[in-house]
């Protein structure tokens, strides 16, 4: 359940710990693979993005994050743990009405998704221009401009 505290849309680029995802030289089995044996490590990024990109407060982006993680991955790598979560997490967002999470900064009427899907390899990408705007775990809040 999403919490009504939720507190709109903006739009989100890259964080400034991450380099230019155009730049990023992909390890041959893709940057999640990194968390294959620390599921904990692979679900903060996913908190990361969902506290970053002010979707849900720190407290309640872990308590969902978790159960999500209980209910739809059990024995799965890190990285594919936290692949199925942000998927789930963003359905639920949808289902919910709120279409845009997260926000896709060169177009802001849609929202961003992992692509490939559930690859190591999945990047937050534009599905209207294919660009790859960021890793997972690597989203930061920028304030609306209006």
């Amino acid at each position: 359940m999403m919490p009504d505290a939720w507190l709109g849309i903006g739009t989100y680029r890259a964080g400034p710990r991450a380099p230019n995802v155009s730049c990023v030289m992909a390890t041959p089995g893709g940057y999640l693979r990194a968390f294959d044996n620390d599921i904990d490590g692979a679900l903060q990024l996913v908190v990361h993005d969902l506290v970053a990109t002010r979707a849900f407060e720190s407290s309640d982006a872990s308590r969902v994050v978790w159960e999500w993680a209980e209910r739809c991955a059990p024995g799965r790598a890190g990285g594919e743990v936290a692949l199925w979560v942000i998927d789930h997490v963003q359905d639920e967002f949808h289902e919910a009405g709120r279409y845009r999470w997260p926000a896709c900064p060169s177009h802001p009427n849609h929202c961003l998704w992992m692509r490939p899907a559930l690859e190591p390899t999945a990047r937050w990408t534009c599905d209207i221009d294919g660009e790859a705007v960021a890793d997972l775990g690597a989203l930061m809040y920028v304030e609306p401009v209006y």
